[in-house]
């Protein structure tokens, strides 16, 4: 039987850098795209800011890690925590997400 894939998690926090995101338009295809990938995670977003956890085999982590780092939508990335994890906190989650408008003054120091 193969060995199971080392299994991670990372937490970033980043600003938008276009007015008019909308979580939706990330959502969508991060859920399909995740499955495939056997990711699980959560979506925090602000209006202003993200936070997200992402959680599965470390290569995939890495690989979404490097995707974001480069998409014209953040800047101020910053990786709060990479590590490995033995089970995942989010397993039943493609992406989860939550609205939270109220939770700049949280993540701002994140990035700072």
């Amino acid at each position: 039987m193969p060995a199971q894939p080392q299994l991670s998690q990372a937490f970033y926090a980043s600003r938008v850098t276009q007015k008019g995101t909308r979580a939706e338009d990330i959502l969508a295809g991060s859920r399909e795209r995740n499955a495939k990938l056997g990711i699980t995670g959560g979506l925090v977003f602000t209006g202003i800011h993200f936070c997200q956890v992402l959680e599965g085999p470390e290569e995939n982590v890495e690989m979404l890690l490097s995707k974001i780092r480069m998409d014209l939508r953040h800047q101020s990335f910053t990786l709060v925590y990479h590590e490995p994890k033995a089970i995942r906190s989010f397993a039943l989650w493609t992406m989860g997400y939550a609205a939270m408008p109220f939770a700049d003054q949280l993540i701002v120091p994140l990035i700072n």
